[in-house]
């Protein structure tokens, strides 16, 4: 699977990331954006807010966030991306949707009548 790649811009758009059960991706959420005005990114904070992934292999370099989230169970997850500067923080948010490759359903564990 590619890496999925995140940017910390403005925009408000939803950042959704679909995988298998199983499944590991590499992440990376693109803080330059943001750091052009905030300032340089000094640490990158990942935290599951909700559901089952898990996240391995943080790291931080030139202002981009780096981790692999792992699914062991179909369903959703909401993962937390916090990078700080000096004086601001920036938030990104990823939804998760992971789905059973064994399973015929069209929607990330919720299966169609």
């Amino acid at each position: 699977m590619p890496t999925f790649v995140a940017r910390a811009n403005d925009r408000l758009e939803i950042r959704q990331l679909r995988m298998s059960k199983g499944e590991a991706v590499p992440v990376i959420v693109d803080f330059s954006p943001w750091a052009d005005d905030g300032g340089a990114v000094t640490t990158a904070t990942w935290t599951v807010k909700a559901g089952n992934a898990t996240i391995s292999g943080e790291a931080l370099s030139s202002s981009s966030a780096s981790a692999v989230v792992t699914t062991a169970e179909e369903g959703g997850s909401i993962i937390e991306v916090k990078g700080a500067g000096a004086t601001h923080t920036k938030i990104v948010n990823i939804q998760v949707f992971a789905k059973d490759p064994s399973l015929p359903t069209n929607d990330y564990g919720f299966a169609h009548p």
